[in-house]
């Protein structure tokens, strides 16, 4: 966050710049006036990384993608930048690695390896089984049709659970549950005896990271229902308690709310409320002997009449005459 508010001081007002996080780095788009500014700004980059030691002690390794001429060639100018940063192991960090520099033939193009991984994770998140399948078996299948040598094998291994320790730890997953057990996670996929052992554990692997992020989504949307219920049984006696104010208070949208509510409880948000005011209703009309228009208010019904109109449509008469049923 000090970086962020960093660069932002630095950028936004001078260079014309948007910050924003991004898979647990900070981006920096910045609209240039003219295509040659891109050596100024390149400095500037440059000494913002020695500020940011300074000032907040962090080594940041600023890469800067090519300069784009349109909005469709900003996720290239993206993965230059990504590649750009690679070349730290070079060039050492806390500064600014322009691409277009050091490596302009090939500073937009996205090596196989990371689209392949990519894929892959990506799917995972979707929770599609048969797309993560498709794509496990693409990748291995490139792996091996590429006639990659052991080293490259052993790279692209490194890379790929490297990145999927990322995403886990990015996802909030508890990858130890997976991997429990393996020993060196490393050293046993980089002994598997054929492409097929990597393909199944590959496959195994993303299907129980789906598992997790499917169950982690089951229990937020029990979790943000649970406190709803529990909302409205500490205010169902406010006369302005409705849908959007309970979504305020959980800092979600009334459509994803309405639609999960009613998943998770069978009923619709306004029916629940009704019925748990008139469970409440009875309890004061049968026990505690209160006048109508008390109860109404009681319940969260500012208007008598209205409050006589639910209680007639949930229980087929009016409070009054349901009050003199039971008592015979």
């Amino acid at each position: 966050m000090s970086v962020k508010q960093l660069a932002e001081e630095q950028f936004v007002d001078k260079w014309r710049s948007n910050t924003f996080f991004y898979l647990g780095d900070i981006l920096v788009i910045t609209q240039l006036k003219e295509t040659e500014e891109i050596t100024a700004y390149t400095n500037a980059m440059d000494r913002f990384c020695k500020l940011a030691k300074r000032v907040c002690g962090a080594k940041v390794t600023a890469g800067i993608g090519p300069v784009c001429d349109e909005i469709a060639e900003l996720p290239a100018s993206y993965q230059g930048a990504r590649n750009a940063v690679s070349y730290r192991v070079i060039y050492g960090n806390t500064r600014a690695i322009n691409i277009a520099e050091i490596d302009p033939q090939g500073s937009a193009e996205e090596p196989w390896e990371e689209q392949s991984i990519g894929n892959i994770l990506k799917k995972i998140k979707t929770g599609d089984e048969q797309a993560l399948k498709e794509a496990v078996k693409e990748s291995v299948t490139q792996l091996s049709g590429r006639g990659a040598s052991l080293q490259k094998y052993q790279i692209f291994i490194t890379e790929l659970i490297a990145e999927i320790f990322r995403f886990g730890t990015l996802n909030g997953l508890n990858l130890d549950e997976i991997f429990s057990g393996t020993g060196d996670i490393y050293r046993e996929v980089l002994q598997m005896e054929s492409p097929e052992a990597l393909e199944n554990w590959l496959l195994k692997t993303g299907r129980q990271m789906q598992e997790m992020i499917q169950n982690g989504r089951q229990d937020t949307t029990k979790s943000f229902v649970t406190k709803a219920i529990e909302y409205v049984r500490e205010h169902y006696a406010d006369s302005g308690l409705n849908v959007e104010s309970v979504c305020k208070n959980l800092s979600v949208s009334t459509a994803y709310f309405s639609t999960v509510f009613k998943k998770e409880t069978g009923k619709t948000f306004i029916n629940y409320l009704t019925e748990y005011r008139m469970e409440q209703a009875l309890d004061l009309l049968l026990n505690q002997d209160e006048k109508t228009y008390v109860i109404a208010e009681k319940v969260g019904y500012s208007d008598p009449n209205y409050f006589s109109y639910a209680f007639k449509k949930q229980f087929g008469m009016s409070p009054s005459k349901y009050k003199a049923e039971k008592r015979k």
